[in-house]
């Protein structure tokens, strides 16, 4: 093997040993390049100068650390190390032995030696690299075709030996599809410019891996590709790394907005006005928000080690009897796998302090459809609960007033009507006695209307079709000693004010009783239709009988007779159009708005 144009680089102290190796081995051909001491060495090696082999003095004194310059050397570029020991001491064979090197030769050893030794090492060094190369070969197709981007690289440093850029070796198909680049032969700093400014250190992350040899995992974000890789580095040797790398930026950015969802769900949860907790699929509890803990008066960790029925909560009914477990919220949504809501119990602590509680849950349920947990929204209702119950309690308070009132009311109607029965029966025999007994049948049928509208609780509107069927009946039953009359009604479903069905009732009554008296003179019996719908926001009442007709000059407004004016009266209260049909019988059309005088 000849010697001509192989460098060595001689990493040499001071003195004679140094002078004679430094002869011999330009006496055999070599070219030489000095260096005194690691950092002179590699700044050589950071400007790109050409070295073949490294032969490094080890001895004591200035600049014979050659051991330490050697891996120095090593983390930086591959190259055969060849030791010059300043004696053959067993100290300075260990330290030469701590650095991988092709041999040690001792100072004095003579130039034959010296030589032989540096053109086995670069014999050996060339032959390591050539089974390397048969090797790489072998694996060449591997990594051209491997699913992943692949690349080598040499790092590159300044003179002070800090890792400045990095050189690309060779790089993969994928690795070029993956960032769109074909970097072999270049810097990064070239391949990608603007490297060296993106937020993440590319370069000083390599760097260490070189350095220390420990291999790193890592997903990092490149700017100047706006991409997301997963990045597994190493050194493969001294001065030279491996990245290994894949594309999950779509991964990346459905993790970023899962976890911003996350952040926004948990500050939701957590700023939450009702208390919030979840529950697995066994039983317990594995999250409460910040409103549960002051809710039930305990910290997030007690809730959290307990179940949902641990007997710690002393959960029971709101009017405190035990609370079974099948109507606990969570068995409810495990039975149902539904929702629930308003869930209403109480829990007493060992102190006395009560807070009742109205739960809403929904079941969690794994992509099967099979129950997973519960979630479960909870407020504290105990003051609305204690103020219900007292409102409840006045409540039943005044329903028997109201009833004890009503009683009272009607028995006094009952009274008067039958006071004026009484009257009218000892004046039977004078007009006194027939006016007597219309004011007895009026009483008696104010007090029929008001038993069906006020008999029962009375909340707002009524049906015009359930209160004037029975009344009616009523009426024609009252009138019967005067005229037996068939009674036809067609009532349709219209919901009016009590005060409007009262009027109505009135009205119907005295135009009933007016049939009776005067509508069918020779007659035992007449005929008498009432008709009531809803057209629009009106309601048409219309009644009509077969008698012999209402006289010319009869008005509700003029006539002299009590009943007339009263229906006239209370139909102007109603907000009444009143149209009198005359002819044979006589019909009275009303046709007013369905919620009282003035409505459009």
């Amino acid at each position: 093997m000849t010697n001509a144009g192989k460098t060595i680089l001689f990493v040499r102290g001071d003195g004679s040993p140094a002078a004679e190796a430094r002869s011999a081995l330009e006496g055999g051909g070599f070219a030489l390049r000095e260096a005194a001491g690691a950092e002179e060495a590699l700044a050589l090696l950071a400007r790109g100068e050409p070295v073949d082999l490294v032969l490094a003095e080890i001895g004591d004194g200035p600049g014979r650390d050659g051991a330490g310059t050697a891996g120095a050397i090593l983390a930086r570029r591959e190259l055969p190390v060849l030791f010059l020991l300043a004696d053959g001491s067993a100290r300075l064979v260990e330290r030469a032995e701590a650095v991988p090197n092709f041999g040690c030769v001792a100072s004095g050893s003579g130039a034959p030696l010296l030589l032989a030794a540096a053109r086995n090492a670069l014999r050996l060094f060339a032959a390591g690299r050539s089974v390397a190369s048969d090797n790489g070969e072998d694996y060449r197709g591997l990594f051209d075709r491997a699913p992943i981007g692949i690349a080598h690289h040499r790092m590159e440093y300044d003179p002070a030996g800090r890792p400045v850029d990095y050189f690309f070796l060779s790089a993969n198909k994928t690795y070029k599809e993956l960032t769109g680049v074909d970097p072999v032969g270049k810097l990064v700093t070239e391949a990608f410019p603007g490297i060296d400014k993106d937020p993440f250190d590319w370069i000083g992350v390599f760097g260490e891996v070189v350095r220390t040899g420990v291999e790193k995992r890592f997903k990092q974000h490149l700017a100047l590709k706006n991409r997301w890789y997963d990045c597994v580095a190493y050194r493969n040797r001294p001065g030279h790394f491996v990245v290994a790398f894949n594309e999950i930026t779509e991964h990346a950015l459905t993790e970023a907005a899962l976890e911003k969802e996350r952040s926004f769900m948990g500050m939701i949860m957590e700023t939450s006005p009702v208390g919030i907790a979840t529950v697995d699929a066994s039983g317990a509890i594995t999250y409460a928000n910040r409103r549960a803990e002051e809710i039930l008066g305990l910290s997030k960790e007690s809730i959290t080690s307990r179940d949902y029925n641990a007997p710690g909560w002393h959960a029971m009914t709101v009017d405190g009897k035990p609370f079974p477990d099948e109507s606990q919220p969570f068995s409810i949504v495990r039975r149902t796998l539904a929702p629930t809501y308003d869930v209403r119990h109480a829990i007493e602590w060992p102190d006395g302090r009560r807070v009742v509680l109205s739960v809403n849950a929904r079941p969690m349920l794994e992509t099967d459809g099979s129950f997973r947990g519960m979630v479960a929204t909870f407020e504290d209702i105990t003051a609305r609960h204690e103020a219900d119950e007292r409102i409840r309690a006045m409540l039943r308070e005044k329903e028997l007033i109201l009833k004890e009132t009503h009683h009272r009311i009607k028995n006094n109607m009952g009274i008067v009507a039958s006071l004026l029965n009484l009257e009218a029966g000892l004046q039977a025999e004078t007009a006194c006695g027939d006016v007597l007994s219309e004011a007895a049948g009026r009483v008696h049928a104010l007090t029929e209307l008001y038993d069906r509208l006020y008999r029962s609780e009375l909340t707002g509107d009524q049906d015009l079709s359930d209160v004037l069927p029975d009344l009616l009946d009523q009426i024609v039953s009252l009138v019967a000693g005067k005229a037996r009359i068939a009674l036809k009604a067609e009532i349709a479903r219209i919901m009016l004010p009590a005060k409007t069905i009262v009027s109505i009732g009135i009205i119907l009554n005295e135009l009933v009783t007016n049939s009776a008296k005067y509508a069918f003179p020779g007659r035992d019996r007449g005929f008498v239709s009432v008709g009531a719908a809803a057209v629009g926001d009106r309601v048409l009442l219309r009644y009509a009988d077969d008698g012999i007709g209402l006289p010319p000059d009869v008005t509700f407004e003029e006539s002299s007779g009590f009943g007339m004016q009263l229906i006239g009266v209370l139909a102007e209260e109603l907000g009444a159009k009143v149209t009198m049909e005359r002819g044979a019988g006589a019909a009275v059309s009303f046709d007013f708005p369905a919620k009282g005088r003035g409505a459009r």
